[in-house]
C-alpha cells in the first residue's frame, strides 16, 4: 500500500495504478481507506485551481 500511495496522486490514480501492477481481494476498498486517511490528499481534494475572470466584448 504504501508504494501504491507513495506520490499523493489522489484516490483514482492510486486505484489506476495498482490495477496495472497487482490484485487481491478487497484492493479498492483498502485503496480508498488509505488515500481517505491521507493528509496531503485530504488538503488538496477537490481544489481545482481558480481561473482568473475575463471579460467578454460584446459585439455591435
Amino acid at each position: 500500500m504504501r508504494a501504491i500511495h507513495k506520490s499523493c496522486l489522489g484516490m483514482v490514480n492510486c486505484k489506476r495504478g495498482a490495477k496495472e501492477l497487482v490484485y487481491w481481494s478487497g484492493m479498492k476498498k483498502q485503496i480508498e481507506d488509505v488515500v481517505g486517511k491521507c493528509s496531503v490528499c485530504l488538503t488538496y481534494k477537490n481544489k481545482p485551481a481558480k481561473e482568473p475572470m475575463s471579460m467578454q466584448l460584446v459585439p455591435e
